[in-house]
This record gives C-alpha cells, structure tokens and sequence, in this order.
C-alpha cells in the first residue's frame, strides 16, 4: 500500500512539471513528448490504484474466512457447553463405532435388563 501510494504521488508531481512545461513550448514535437509523458504518468496511478482494488479483495477474503472460522468455533464451544443445543446428526456420525459389544465395559447387558424385570433382585 505504501509503494502504490509513493507510485501515485510520483506519478502526480510529474503530471505536474509535465503540464507547466506543456504550456511553455511551442514546437509540436516537444507537445507530442510531454503529453505521452503525461499519458504514461497516468496509466501509472491506474496501475496503483488496481493494486489497492487488489489488496482489498484479499483482506475482504481473509476477512470472510476469519468470520467463517469464528462462526463454527463459537458453535462448537456452544455444543460443549450445552450439548441438548447440539443440532440432530444427520450425517450418521452417532452410529460410526456401532453397538457396544459384550466384552465393552460400561453398559448394561441384555441378562441385566432381563434379571431387572423378572423381580428377581
């Protein structure tokens, strides 16, 4: 930004010097010579001010992405504090390890479940 500014700046004290000598000469091949310069001149704020178009689209991007980021970390943190908040899985993700198996510690087995209903305890 700093450079684009100084090209600017530059590019402007030329127009200037190029214009006040412009109205002092009277040969067209001297016009022709500060009137390209003062052309060039110009194409190089134009330049400039692309790269500041330029550097503000990748800070708007990286803007977005940082907004995105905190976005789904502030969820998250929101999730853990207050799981029954969590939206509903629908990807299967819950079900990705399956059922537990017998030799699974803490879980109650099916004899568990079938001793606790007979009255037996």
């Amino acid at each position: 930004t700093e450079q684009a500014t100084q090209q600017i700046l530059e590019a402007a004290e030329a127009i200037d010097q190029a214009a006040s000598a412009l109205a002092k000469v009277t040969s067209p091949d001297q016009q022709k010579l500060l009137s390209e310069e003062i052309l060039e001149r110009v194409v190089s704020i134009f330049e400039a001010c692309n790269f500041q178009d330029l550097t503000g689209q990748r800070i708007a991007k990286v803007l977005a992405t940082l907004n995105f980021v905190e976005n789904h970390v502030t969820r998250v943190l929101e999730e853990i504090k207050n799981p029954s908040a969590a939206p509903a899985r629908r990807d299967g993700a819950q079900y990705l390890h399956g059922p537990r198996l017998e030799i699974d510690r803490g879980h109650v087995s099916q004899a568990d479940i079938d001793e606790m209903f007979s009255g037996n305890n």
